[in-house]
């Protein structure tokens, strides 16, 4: 009985299950039954809802995309707050404001950024927010996505129902809103919200940017305000797709549908494309700045391609010109603008300018216009003046809200300002408008930028200036390595006309063909200055200096109070200095070839080193002046005073003497006229050569050394036999069509000598080689007449009136 007992005790042991098992047992058995239906899922389709009992979405699910939502409506708003805060403050920034390089005042912040910062830091938040919205509306979509799924079998109403429980954030009801806010009337309106705020907004915005900051010449800047635009571009089409209509994920057929043939699946992308390549042409090709590399480039100079194309007369041609504008006037005349530089970049950014409110028409403009501004307190310039009533230009204080130094104002419109004692130096003006404007001691100078500084762009001399002691090249003052490392203010082509320039610092700036008539310039220094083809007319210039300045071609005809005036070691070949009062100017070393003395008053002038080749002297007033060891090769004096001429000239034998006067005097009272040259000039201290020649007009001193000389000169020029005279007027007519040709078609004067040559007349006086030159001129080639390349229509007809009609 108890072996019975045992075994069945032992039996129930092992079929017996511990009583703290059982849980883990339970567990494991409610996880196969979970698994057996999970699998039953996936082979049997699912259950449909019971007829008449509309499906639920899963709450949680919709609880999620509320919350994107939610989330996606306020970084939404922050953004369009940003960007309005942002536009507010770039439509600010007034051209006032760009010229003097005021600080940004931020809103709410009430802090001063500098202008440059501000125009770098702000836009590049703005892309980087930008790009966070985009990223944080795919990530929704992925959200809407998921949701998306579970009604692959509900009808639209049943959709409808769930849809409208769902956020009213735009950016959830335009992917999965009810029918109307996806595909209905309400969907456009949805849509252009938008567009207009996460597309159209950050792209105009960002073009704002570029428009506003456009004048300032800044050109990394506004390159940098380029790519932007462009990289924001590239973020739309490449990250919009994936939240409109990619669920927020990538897919091919996002951007290129395979199933749409190709003819109409080019256009659509063409469509697409094009509102955006229109912005980066704007931006790249159009929004451009005079003086930088992309300025004139083909794409904005479509217009005048067209016109050229079609014929300015015809009705294509004069329709586009219709649209130009030509308000700015010079000297009294309507300025006309080539036809060749006719371009959107005109049309859109250069407007004419409205002097009555002092301000550019148009919205946007690519250089700085104010005219009739005034940027000085009387009160402070009077103080200074009075303080500094001793110095000389260049040692002037300028004030310190004036400073542009290296600032780029090309093509800027400043006529009438009042900028006395501001500092230029280095400043880029080229083409600039200053007329009328007041600039008495100002800076234009230049300063050193250090070692390893690019050097600055620069015309090669034609010959250098000769040594006084031995008529070499005077190479102990050569300078040129030295100016490798200056910045020199840039004025080409810049309009002065009747500035006021007194005391004004020009000191190797750049002037080349700029116009300076009428100016008032009495005691301004152009040492050094690149001013070929500059014109001085009817300027006065008392107590001037234009030491080794280079005038090849420049005009400073009539310019009065010249008196004194050191041009040493100028190069003023071609130059024309019709009637200019010069008594006493130094013009020692000078290159003078070509250049028209005509009716000039140079008395006691002094000329020894000089270089005169083929200069004319026409009835010039030259009484006591000296030509030692100057160069007198085909020089004209016709019709010229030469009372007690001094100094020993070498090259004598082409020059022309006819009608000379060797005794005609240019005073009634020595001492009365000297006194006034001297005392208007600024004294005794200016050079004693100069007061030396004017004591030798002195009659109550004997004729000067080498007097007697000149008139052995003249007398034998005119007493050649007639035979021999024909060949010695051939001979110099041969010569001074081979020196015109070499001054006119040189590439280092290119084309300020030529210009004025033809401007003077002087290509009539070659004779039979004229016929040659002009054709040389003419036909003007990189290659083989530089100087006959920038010849215009009115210099070509000038020359023509010149020059016989061939024989036929």
């Amino acid at each position: 009985m108890s072996t019975h007992d045992d075994s069945g005790s032992r039996d129930r042991d092992k079929n017996a299950v511990p009583a703290r098992a059982e849980p883990e047992a339970a567990a494991d058995a409610a996880a196969k039954t979970e698994s057996a239906k999970t699998e039953s899922a996936k082979t049997e389709p699912a259950e449909k809802p019971e007829p008449g009992k509309k499906p639920e979405a899963d709450k949680s699910l919709l609880s999620i995309v509320n919350s994107a939502a939610q989330r996606i409506q306020a970084l939404w708003i922050s953004f369009i707050s940003f960007g309005a805060y942002l536009t507010i403050t770039v439509l600010g920034t007034t051209h006032l404001k760009l010229f003097l390089a005021e600080p940004v005042k931020l809103p709410v912040f009430a802090i001063d950024l500098p202008l440059t910062n501000f125009y770098f830091v702000a836009p590049t938040f703005f892309l980087i927010f930008h790009f966070y919205l985009l990223t944080q509306l795919i990530l929704l979509a992925r959200t809407i996505g998921t949701l998306e799924s579970e009604f692959s079998d509900w009808s639209d109403d049943e959709q409808d129902a769930v849809r409208m429980q769902l956020d009213n954030s735009i950016f959830v009801q335009m992917i999965a809103g009810a029918r109307p806010e996806r595909k209905g009337g309400n969907a456009w309106f949805i849509r252009l919200t938008a567009w207009l705020t996460v597309i159209w907004l950050p792209l105009l915005l960002l073009l704002l940017f570029e428009l506003q900051f456009l004048p300032y010449h800044l050109e990394w800047l506004t390159n940098y305000h380029r790519i932007l635009l462009s990289v924001d571009l590239i973020l739309l089409w490449t990250l919009w797709p994936l939240y409109r209509w990619g669920q927020g994920l990538w897919a091919p057929h996002l951007y290129v549908d395979g199933s749409v043939k190709l003819p109409r699946r080019c256009l659509m992308f063409g469509m697409r494309a094009l509102p955006g390549l229109s912005l980066l042409a704007i931006a790249w090709l159009v929004a451009v700045f005079p003086g930088e590399g992309l300025y004139g480039n083909w794409f904005t100079r479509l217009p005048s391609t067209v016109v050229q194309l079609a014929g300015k007369t015809s009705g294509v041609g004069q329709w586009l010109l219709s649209w130009r504008t030509n308000a700015e006037r010079i000297r009294g005349a309507r300025l006309q603008k080539p036809i060749a530089t006719f371009s959107f970049t005109e049309l859109l950014l250069e407007p004419s300018v409205d002097y009555v409110a002092g301000e550019h028409r148009g919205f946007f403009s690519n250089t700085i216009s104010l005219p009739d501004k005034k940027f000085v307190d009387d009160k402070i310039i009077r103080e200074l003046d009075e303080v500094e009533k001793d110095n000389k230009p260049g040692e002037f204080r300028t004030l310190p809200s004036l400073s542009f130094r290296g600032r780029n104002f090309e093509q800027a419109i400043l006529s009438r300002t009042d900028l006395r004692r501001s500092d230029f130096t280095g400043a880029v003006l080229n083409g600039a408008n200053f007329e009328g404007a007041s600039l008495q001691r100002s800076r234009f100078g230049c300063a050193d930028r250090g070692p390893g500084a690019k050097p600055q762009a620069k015309n090669s001399n034609s010959k250098n200036a000769k040594s006084p002691a031995t008529g070499d090249a005077n190479d102990s003052d050569d300078d040129s390595s030295e100016e490798d490392s200056l910045s020199c203010a840039q004025l080409n082509l810049a309009r002065l006309d009747g500035a006021h320039l007194q005391s004004i610092d020009f000191a190797g700036a750049e002037l080349r063909g700029a116009s300076i008539l009428r100016a008032e310039l009495d005691g301004a220094v152009f040492d050094r200055v690149k001013a070929q083809g500059a014109s001085f007319f009817t300027s006065r210039a008392a107590s001037v200096s234009f030491i080794k300045a280079k005038l090849q071609g420049a005009s400073l005809s009539r310019v009065s109070r010249l008196d004194l005036t050191n041009f040493s070691y100028a190069e003023l070949q071609g130059a024309s200095l019709f009637g200019i009062t010069a008594r006493g100017a130094n013009f020692k070393g000078a290159n003078l070839q070509g250049a028209s003395f005509a009716g000039a008053n140079l008395q006691a002038a002094v000329f020894s080193n000089a270089d005169l080749q083929g200069a004319a002297f026409r009835r010039a007033s030259l009484q006591g002046a000296t030509f030692d060891e100057a160069d007198l090769s085909l020089v004209t004096f016709e019709y010229a005073k030469l009372w007690r001429i001094g100094g020993t000239p070498v090259k004598t034998d082409s020059a022309k003497w006819d009608h000379v006067d060797f005794s005609a005097r240019p005073f009634a009272k020595f001492e009365t006229w000297r006194s006034d040259i001297v005392d208007r000039a600024g004294g005794d201290g200016i050079w004693a050569e100069s007061l030396s020649n004017f004591e030798a007009l002195d009659p109550k001193q004997p004729d000067p050394q080498g007097f007697n000389g000149w008139r052995d000169l003249a007398t034998k020029s005119q007493s050649t036999p007639s035979g021999e005279q024909d060949r010695k007027i051939a001979a110099r007519e041969a010569g001074l069509a081979k020196l015109f040709e070499d001054l006119a078609c040189g590439a280092d004067n290119a084309p300020y000598v030529a210009r004025r040559l033809i401007l003077v007349r002087r290509i009539a006086e070659t004779g039979a080689g004229k016929q040659l030159l002009a054709q040389k001129l003419r036909g003007g080639t990189a290659a083989g007449c530089p100087g006959g390349v920038g010849l215009n229509d009115f210099h070509l007809s000038q020359l023509s009136s010149q020059v016989l009609p061939p024989s036929r």
